[in-house]
């Protein structure tokens, strides 16, 4: 976890505690439907539908969409994140230009395989070109415009698929907070990593509490909308919560997710927009070829989850680059709605 050890204050706790405990009751950000309420932390507060992509032979996609026309923004998530990490940029977007789609990946979220436990970069990449092809059509021929936005693994997903050009109307892609030199030597520490994560919470409240006071995430909204996506109840049940997706299964893929990620992201033939947390940590061939104006690299104040602690920046970021590269309906420019500009 990168940035200096935080704290949460009491004050800030019971807060988090008192809005949790009514998220549990009613059954909210667990999976579970309610009527739609003013400001709760729910999927519907940022997102237009939930559905069930069903991807015969492969399993079935949970996935969040948002908005109805224009380019879309297909979003992956990080390992042990799901498609809720992408609620607070999707409520900075204009969405009555742009369609966003978050899916939770293999064995995240509500996603259900026939194989939870295949991590392989080979099969996740598979598995959102299926999702794409249930949800637009098997030839890709009346596809709409699509740019990929991954974080971190999502990020390594990104460049892989854009590489193999397996999505046609393909228009652009958006890389945040993984480059494979980082990646790479971080590698060896990161069991131990995972060691330090608590394996279990006595309830919800505990688990975002976790997660602000270690600086996992910094926003308390984000917290409170993706963190008990990434939970699920113990076994038995009235045991508190353990992680829905066991990273430590993850393990033997990492090298597989990273190595030689730095040529297959400047491969891709579509415009390219690397998004860093922090500091410019670029490895030799992206150095060389940003130097070169092969790719737009943006940085922004942020611990590794940026989309969340900095949901308004990165969209603004995001937008800036489309309107680089006019990646909107008949080319006009865009910006972030006035609502949501501080």
């Amino acid at each position: 976890v990168r940035g200096r050890t935080p704290y949460v204050t009491l004050d800030q706790a019971g807060n988090i505690a008192r809005a949790l405990q009514t998220v549990v009751q009613r059954g909210e950000g667990l999976g579970v439907d309610s009527p739609k309420r003013a400001k709760k932390p729910n999927w519907d507060s940022y997102f237009d539908t939930r559905e069930n992509v069903e991807v015969p032979g492969r399993g079935s996609f949970q996935v969040y969409r948002a908005g109805k026309s224009g380019p879309v923004l297909f979003c992956l998530h990080g390992g042990g994140y799901t498609g809720l990490t992408w609620a607070c940029m999707v409520s900075n977007l204009p969405l009555e230009q742009y369609q966003v789609v978050a899916m939770d990946m293999r064995g995240h979220g509500g996603t259900v395989c026939t194989d939870n436990t295949d991590y392989s970069v080979e099969t996740l990449s598979k598995d959102v070109v299926e999702v794409a092809r249930a949800l637009y059509g098997p030839d890709g021929t009346c596809w709409p415009k699509i740019v990929l936005v991954g974080h971190s693994m999502g990020g390594a997903l990104v460049a892989h698929i854009a590489a193999s050009e397996e999505i046609h109307s393909l228009a652009a892609v958006v890389v945040i907070d993984v480059v494979e030199g980082t990646a790479m030597e971080s590698l060896p520490h990161m069991k131990i990593v995972l060691e330090q994560r608590p394996r279990h919470f006595p309830s919800v409240e505990e688990a975002v509490c976790w997660a602000l006071s270690h600086h996992v995430v910094q926003s308390e909204e984000a917290a409170l909308i993706s963190m008990p996506s990434q939970l699920r109840p113990a076994t038995p049940p009235g045991q508190g919560f353990v992680w829905r997706t066991p990273l430590e299964d993850t393990c033997p893929y990492w090298e597989g997710w990273f190595k030689d990620l730095s040529r297959i992201f400047l491969s891709a033939r579509v415009p390219k927009l690397l998004v860093l947390a922090g500091t410019d940590r670029l490895d030799t061939p992206l150095n060389i070829a940003q130097m070169q104006g092969k790719f737009q690299l943006a940085l922004i104040p942020a611990g590794h989850c940026i989309q969340e602690d900095e949901p308004f920046r990165l969209a603004e970021m995001i937008l800036n680059f489309f309107n680089c590269f006019r990646l909107t309906t008949g080319g006009e420019k865009v910006g972030i709605p006035s609502k949501n500009k501080p």
